[in-house]
């Protein structure tokens, strides 16, 4: 017959050492493992940049105006660590939100000019602004805007769904 395990000595001295070994070992378990699921261990996204369209560009080309959040500034240090991923979010005249793009192509070496301030994406060539955390949070905040446009193709990922949220609360952090 098996003895019922006595919790009392799960609080004396020698419990103790047994929980702070327990706990090392979670730790190491949750390091290999890479994590609890479905927890975010990445850096926040802090950095906020509005990408102005070089011309020449067709018809109304600088009505939609690109948006990217990125984890760490757009920089010689994050380029050579590799890509600096980022969230794109098309404006249109940086009132609303007509399409946000969470599977964008991390900026690399290859795509940003850190000398000219300027980066590739899509075909076409951009000048990019850092710009306040307020600005993107006045987006995510009321993505419709104030500007009455018609959407007739207005895609379902703009409501606020966790990556809105995700933004919203990223952004929100004090760094």
């Amino acid at each position: 017959m098996h003895e019922v395990a006595d919790w009392r000595h799960f609080h004396s001295e020698g419990g103790k050492r047994m929980r702070n070994a327990l706990s090392v070992v979670a730790c190491l378990l949750l390091s290999l493992c890479g994590g609890v699921a479905g927890v975010d261990t990445k850096p926040p996204y802090q950095h906020v940049y509005y990408l102005f369209v070089q011309p020449p560009f067709e018809g109304c080309g600088d009505c939609y105006v690109p948006m990217i959040v990125t984890r760490v500034p757009i920089g010689a240090k994050a380029l050579a660590s590799g890509g600096i991923e980022n969230v794109l979010i098309i404006t249109y005249e940086r009132d609303s939100i007509w399409e946000i793009r969470s599977d964008s192509v991390p900026l690399n070496r290859d795509t940003v000019s850190l000398s000219e301030r300027k980066l590739r994406w899509n075909g076409s060539r951009y000048r990019y602004q850092e710009v306040s955390k307020q600005e993107a949070l006045r987006l995510l905040r009321n993505p419709m805007g104030t500007m009455p446009i018609s959407r007739p193709l207005l895609s379902t990922n703009i409501s606020r769904g966790p990556l809105i949220e995700k933004l919203i609360n990223d952004l929100s952090k004090q760094p």
